[in-house]
Order: C-alpha cells, then structure tokens, then sequence
C-alpha cells in the first residue's frame, strides 16, 4: 500500500493504489510519497521507533468489558446502601445484583488483565529490536477466529509471539503444560496448550502469506514463540516452538539464522499492517497516524 507522508506535521497516508495523490497536507505542508511502510522507514537519518495505533487490541477490549462490569455492579450496590439507608426495601435487592455483578466482573475480567499486562510487557520489550524489524500487534488474519499477540518481521525471518502471564512452576513436555502444583499421582495438564496455538498461529500466518505474495522461491519459515511471564518453567521439551521469558526474546529474535528477500519482506509488512491494530517501526520523523 502507497502512503503519502507530511513534512510538516508528519502525518501518514495509507492510499489505495487507485487513489488521487495529493500534493499538500492538511495543515499546509508539502506531501511526499512513499511505496510502502518499508521505503519510508528507510528514509532518512537518525530514525525513532515509532508506533501506529490503529485501534485498541481485542485484549484491551475483553478487559475494558470487564472493567465496566464491575464499575456497573459497585455503582448498584453503592446505590443499594444509600436506598436502605433511606428505609427502602428493594435495596436489599439492588445491593444483591450490585455485588453479585461486580463479583462476576472480577472473577471473569481477571485472566483478560493479567493477559493485558503481559502484552504490555512484551510490547515493551520488542520496542528495543534493531531499526530492520517491524512489529505488528493483535493480527487478525481473514477468516481466523483468534488472534496473533504479536508478529515481527526482519531481515532474518517472521516471528509469531503468543504471550502468557501465568503464576506458578510449570514443566513443559511437547505440546502439553503441566503446572507443578500437582502431585505426580494426579497429574494435570492446561486444558488449551500455549504451544499448539503458537505452531497454529505460524501455519496460519504463513499459508496467509505464501497465498497472498507470487514467488517461485522457498517460502519462509515462521518461527512460533511462546513468552511465558513468570517463573521459568522447570522443564522444557518442545518441537517447533520455543518458550521464552521476557528478557530473552530480543537476543533469541537477532541470533536465529535466516534470510528473507527485500520483496517478500516488504510485501509481508504490507499485508500484516492492514490485519494488526498497531504497527511499530523505525520512523525519520515524528509519526501521527489519521
């Protein structure tokens, strides 16, 4: 996708192929044109990581549901206590529902803000890869029904990463999770393997990728990663993905030996921009998205 640049006020925009290429920004200032998201990085001394924000992720919004849940059920009760103070008899009743809506609320949010505040921790984490990696946050391929917390691209390959805040020793044998707090006689594993959604993701994302780009070369492999916030599992035995703490993935990223092709790279930018709710790059200038 073409986008047309402000050397002004530095604003980004995406234009169809098809578009009318306007000469002038908004505010006054000159606009110049740019073929893709990689061109304009490369534009330019000195460049800043910068973020797009595109529109809030489905965690952020899983959480905020929740959020407000539990802001209408303390609203309720503090509603109720001031009725049953005034001598009414329903307020028992609305003290009830209050406290029962927002018990749900904080049992039901909990997992969607623990899972917020891990990507939180990720996204900071990415944001110090070198000046050739792009980051894209909350994929969502056509047709998927989850999503990909995080995908990067580089000159060295693509990377899915699914983030997990789990609490607790974990150990870890092939797709299965068996957190320790069980005894060996009755041993559980995580009803939804982290590991299998991560391969998941890459497959998904790489079919995507190898349908939408025309190439006659070896199509790239996509790495899946799982970050795991918390103690590091005791044990760990994997095939096809790697779990990872927090502080380990930048070196794990920049060591992995690949290669990718500057037209399968910057096809690939294009594409996962249009499905991610952020894009974060190395920009010349001050970035505001419209």
């Amino acid at each position: 996708m073409p986008y047309q640049v402000c050397d002004s006020c530095d604003i980004i925009y995406p234009i169809s192929e098809d578009e009318e290429v306007f000469e002038f920004c908004r505010c006054g200032g000159n606009l110049k044109y740019y073929r893709s998201l990689l061109e304009y990085s490369e534009d330019g001394s000195e460049p800043v990581r910068k973020v797009i924000r595109l529109q809030r992720t489905y965690t952020e919004n899983k959480a905020y549901d929740y959020r407000l849940i539990e802001i209408i059920g303390a609203f309720m009760s503090i509603i109720g206590f001031i009725w049953l103070m005034s001598g009414f008899l329903l307020a028992v009743l609305s003290v009830f529902a209050g406290i029962m809506i927002l018990l749900y609320g904080m049992k039901e949010g909990y997992s969607w803000k623990r899972g917020l505040k891990g990507e939180k921790v990720v996204n900071r984490v990415l944001e110090r890869l070198p000046q050739d990696y792009f980051v894209f946050y909350d994929v969502k391929l056509p047709g998927s029904k989850g999503n990909i917390d995080h995908v990067v691209i580089g000159p060295n390959g693509i990377f899915v990463i699914e983030t997990k805040n789990y609490s607790g020793k974990y150990a870890i044998i092939a797709d299965d999770w068996y957190p320790r707090r069980y005894s060996t006689s009755r041993r559980k594993k995580l009803p939804k393997s982290p590991g299998k959604q991560a391969k998941f993701n890459a497959i998904s994302l790489r079919n995507f990728l190898t349908k939408n780009i025309n190439t006659n070369k070896l199509k790239p492999w996509v790495h899946a990663i799982v970050v795991l916030i918390g103690q590091k599992p005791l044990k760990i035995i994997t095939k096809y993905y790697t779990v990872l703490q927090p502080h380990e993935v930048i070196d794990f990223i920049i060591k992995k030996k690949g290669k990718l092709t500057r037209s399968f790279k910057e096809e690939s930018i294009e594409l996962v921009a249009h499905y991610s709710t952020e894009v974060s790059f190395y920009a010349p200038q001050k970035l505001s998205p419209v």
